[in-house]
């Protein structure tokens, strides 16, 4: 019996565990366990009902986890695939929580959005097998006990560890396939990864910063030409640090934009809007402007960005 855990159980670790939990109630996919880790009312939710996924036209499907506990020691080492979906302000308690229970054959799958959060869980774990990775899903928490997909393919890009060289076992890409959930193996995850923060980064300072949906921004001319201009700022940040993005990547990442519902809001814009939450201003504005600075790189179209960000939010 294989044992997975999620750490995090928001919109995304609730979408990929919520699929994982209903794959288990086939006998043909019996054979792996699905613990939560979460938290607060979330949390007795889950434990009270099972957690309710609203995937797409599927509405209401109760996914019941084997475990869902508040603390990671609650289920120790006998876990065997970590995915770790905290938001990236709590990324190091996560990595700290699960230390102790990283065995050498241990898989930990970190689906949190960012550039460099391997180097970052690295910092912490240094056994077991990290795998780089990052997720395209539109979801969010519709209430306690309750994941809601609205936009976005959900699927899973995933890479070989660079510290190991073990790419994505097989037991763990079984699983994925056996719950339905789309996956990738990519040869080169990091321009995936700068591909797909490129997209949340810029989308997420622009519909947080200026309250608009990701339609709005664009319809607009002028969000969708600042837009474009920041796009081609971190451009030209992945090519010093030696990424090789794509020569489209403008294009694509509207072309991206445009495969939500227009009237659908990025994770950090909801953040932003319920006062008194943490928000991710560093992971969204913070990262890039380190890689500015380490570079001597000037980006007026982003810095412009950020301080109306910040003007609303502080």
């Amino acid at each position: 019996m294989t044992r997975i855990a999620f750490i995090g159980v928001g919109g995304v670790g609730g979408y990929f565990g919520g699929k994982l939990c209903l794959a288990t109630e086939n006998v043909l996919a019996s054979d792996f366990e699905v613990c939560f880790v979460a938290r607060g009312a979330h949390l007795r939710a889950i434990q009270s009902r099972g957690l309710i996924l609203n995937a797409g036209e599927q509405r209401e499907l109760l996914c019941r986890p084997a475990a869902a506990v508040e603390e990671v020691r609650e289920l120790g080492s006998s876990v065997d695939i970590w995915f770790v979906c905290v938001k990236s302000y709590d990324l190091e308690a996560a990595a700290r929580s699960i230390e102790p229970f990283v065995k050498s054959g241990t898989v930990v799958v970190p689906l949190l959005n960012g550039i460099d959060i391997y180097e970052r869980i690295r910092t912490t774990v240094h056994t077991g097998i990290v795998l780089p990775a990052c997720v395209y899903v539109g979801t969010h928490i519709e209430a306690p006990g309750v994941v809601t997909q609205k936009g976005g393919d959900g699927r899973i890009l995933m890479g070989e560890d660079p510290q190991t060289r073990i790419s994505p076992p097989e037991e763990l890409t079984r699983i994925l396939g056996a719950s339905g959930i789309q996956y990738e193996v990519c040869e080169d995850i990091s321009k995936r990864i700068w591909e797909k923060y490129a997209f949340i980064a810029t989308f997420g300072i622009l519909t947080a910063g200026f309250d608009r949906c990701i339609g709005d921004v664009l319809n607009s001319t002028n969000l969708a030409g600042l837009a474009r201009r920041i796009l081609a700022e971190r451009q030209e940040l992945a090519h010093r640090e030696g990424v090789a993005v794509p020569d489209d990547l403008v294009d694509a990442t509207f072309a991206r934009a445009r495969s939500f519902p227009p009237d659908s809001k990025t994770s950090f814009q909801r953040d932003v809007e319920r006062d008194g939450r943490r928000t991710e201003m560093d992971l969204y504005g913070g990262t890039l402007m380190r890689l500015c600075r380490k570079w001597n790189f000037e980006a007026p179209a982003l810095f412009s960005a950020i301080e109306t960000l910040e003007s609303r939010v502080c």
